[in-house]
């Protein structure tokens, strides 16, 4: 199975340089652990990518809800729910890599990885280039309504 990289370009930009920033760390992480599981080196990264994902989940998603809540984003509710499901996805993760490192079952391994991918590629196509997509069209066009 391989999986396709993410490509930045096709992100709209918040206009909030962190939110911004975050956002790029994350394809660039992302990208760093589909190209290794592409070719076959991602057992390296599996642990080192969950742990930026799960740090990425706590810093990211405080911002950007609170960045929805000062602009009054009427998605807020909703958009909030799919970042609790990731934040299980995650957490999910940690658990089967834990497992993984009491008893050093390769198949546990091997379906992590997989899964990982799946979670970033799903993660890139429906939630940030789609309801992260919303988001930003609102925040700018509320910025113009305002001006």
């Amino acid at each position: 199975m391989t999986f396709q990289i993410m490509d930045l370009m096709r992100c709209i930009v918040a206009g909030h340089a962190e939110l911004d920033a975050q956002q790029k760390e994350f394809v660039e992480k992302g990208n760093v652990y589909i190209c290794a599981f592409n070719a076959g080196n991602h057992v390296s990264h599996v642990e080192s990518t969950i742990i930026y994902l799960s740090d990425y989940t706590k810093k990211h998603f405080i911002t950007q809800e609170a960045f929805m809540e000062l602009h009054a984003y009427p998605g807020l509710e909703k958009h909030a729910a799919h970042h609790g499901e990731y934040v299980r996805e995650v957490a999910k993760g940690f658990k089967t890599l834990l497992l993984y490192k009491s008893n050093s079952d390769m198949a546990v391994l091997n379906n992590l990885c997989t899964n990982i991918c799946m979670l970033i590629s799903d993660w890139f196509e429906f939630h940030i280039l789609q309801a992260d997509k919303r988001l930003n069209e609102f925040i700018h066009y509320e910025i113009n309504a305002r001006k």
